[in-house]
């Protein structure tokens, strides 16, 4: 489509957090902030998976890139990646909440999170919060912090009642929608609650929505479906062009979605 990707900003220097960075757009973000010289936390479920993701990643033989478990979907797996971060790390400039799971179209995994709560809701939008407030210490203490948000098209068609989403196994198929839509709440209510708290803080939260893009969200969806979208759709690269943007552009606004 001509669409040209990689990163327009040097980010020397910069520590960068991307969730579910082992395929899809995550990679590529990841990918494009190692390019553009920052080091790269890819922050997976599967340490394996994510160790060979790291060396498509790194342009530099993995310096510029580490790999952390993080499951999204156990809340006693996020504390320990906020604690191992937060010895290893001083500070956090970039964090792409970019980890996804669509509940619909054929999943068959488990249908709550290790907590009880809905898995959709509770691995895109709860787990990210929680990662989000515990790794706070650290975006504070950068002098030019993003956290962007992944969105999607469907917060269009999403309900905000999201007491219907969360505890137990949603009895919906609109539970994904709800996640992204509460993940756009998340943001422009976190920079609110941000700028009242700390007038002088450094951190700015914008969501990003890819567009179409045929990444790895697609996987539980049927063989038809997924051979439309794949000539149709994106590229999981240029798609994450909107996550790189957020991240790294001087002009990006607070509170915005782009």
């Amino acid at each position: 489509m001509g669409l040209k990707v990689g990163c327009k900003t040097n980010l020397t220097g910069k520590i960068a957090v991307v969730t579910g960075s082992n395929t899809g757009i995550g990679l590529q973000t990841a990918k494009m902030l190692a390019d553009g010289g920052a080091k790269v936390i890819l922050a997976c479920r599967s340490v394996e998976r994510a160790r060979d993701a790291a060396k498509y990643a790194s342009s530099n033989g993995a310096k510029d890139v580490d790999v952390m478990a993080l499951d999204l979907s156990d809340a006693a797996s996020v504390q320990d990646f906020a604690a191992k971060f937060a010895k290893k790390y001083k500070k956090l400039d970039i964090l792409v909440n970019n980890a996804g799971l669509n509940a619909g179209a054929g999943y068959r995994g488990s249908k709550v999170t290790k907590q009880g709560y809905d898995i959709c809701m509770g691995t895109n939008y709860l787990g990210h919060f929680m990662l989000t407030s515990l790794l706070l210490p650290q975006l504070l203490a950068s002098e030019d912090a993003r956290v962007v948000a992944l969105s999607s098209v469907t917060t269009w068609f999403a309900s905000n009642k999201y007491h219907f989403y969360t505890k137990g196994a949603s009895k919906t198929k609109g539970n994904y929608g709800s996640s992204k839509l509460a993940c756009l709440a998340m943001t422009v209510e976190l920079q609110r609650r941000l700028d009242a708290a700390y007038p002088d803080n450094k951190i700015i939260c914008a969501a990003a929505d890819p567009g179409f893009v045929y990444s790895d969200i697609w996987r539980d969806y049927n063989a038809v479906l997924r051979t439309v979208a794949k000539i149709l759709a994106l590229t999981p690269a240029q798609g994450a062009m909107t996550s790189v943007n957020a991240a790294s552009l001087p002009s990006i606004k607070k509170a915005s979605l782009y």
